[in-house]
């Protein structure tokens, strides 16, 4: 990574949907993340892997908003009119070292999708009045706009990867329980040092070591 580290966590600062009513903030850093673990589950899904690696498409899902740490957030609808009047919000590189994200190609056409479902996993859970119905919607249908104009490979991957999303283990009442359960028991156990005078000191009842 050649963007300096300063501006990279910078990104935790900048906020997203800020045009849009939502029910919990986002950030570009946590925005990131989410494309990275996207990306690489659409990765593991797509047959033809020839040239790219799993690290190159967590890559570039990293840094896919670099340039954002400078400009803030921009909205897809937003971008796409400043090109459309002949201004392009990514041509500058700020005096800083420029990444050299691919132009083209599989890794690139992944981490976009990835960004798209993120986008769309975050606002259908989160979207807070007329305009987050609206940017809903319109995530939705830049999805699909996608799919259409992906190969098969990617086609299939984004379907497979959107089920999984839509039908995470946690949604099965049982293991909800079952991981609401342990994690009481961790928090049962974590309040216990709340305070302990000696750090990584315990009490002498909590056996175990950590």
């Amino acid at each position: 990574m050649i963007t300096p580290i300063e501006k990279m966590l910078d990104l935790q600062y900048v906020q997203r949907w800020t045009t849009v009513g939502t029910t919990r903030e986002s950030n570009v850093a946590t925005h990131s993340f989410n494309v990275a673990v996207i990306a690489m589950a659409i990765y593991r899904e797509i047959y033809n892997k020839v040239g790219y690696t799993e690290r190159d498409v967590c890559y570039y899902a990293i840094i896919h908003d670099y340039l954002e740490a400078y400009s803030g957030d921009i909205s897809t609808p937003v971008k796409e009119a400043m090109v459309e009047s002949g201004f392009c919000p990514d041509k500058f590189d700020y005096g800083a070292p420029r990444e050299m994200l691919p132009e083209s190609g599989m890794p690139k056409a992944i981490v976009k999708m990835a960004d798209l479902i993120d986008n769309w996993n975050f606002i259908r859970q989160h979207h807070d009045g007329a305009r987050g119905a609206r940017a809903v919607q319109f995530a939705e249908g830049k999805i699909k706009e996608a799919v259409l104009n992906s190969c098969e490979d990617l086609q299939t991957a984004t379907k497979k990867v959107i089920d999984r999303i839509l039908e995470r283990p946690f949604d099965d009442p049982e293991k909800r329980r079952q991981a609401q359960g342990q994690a009481e028991e961790v928090v049962r156990v974590r309040e216990e040092f709340v305070g302990f005078p000696e750090l990584g000191g315990k009490p002498e009842h909590v056996s175990g070591n950590s």
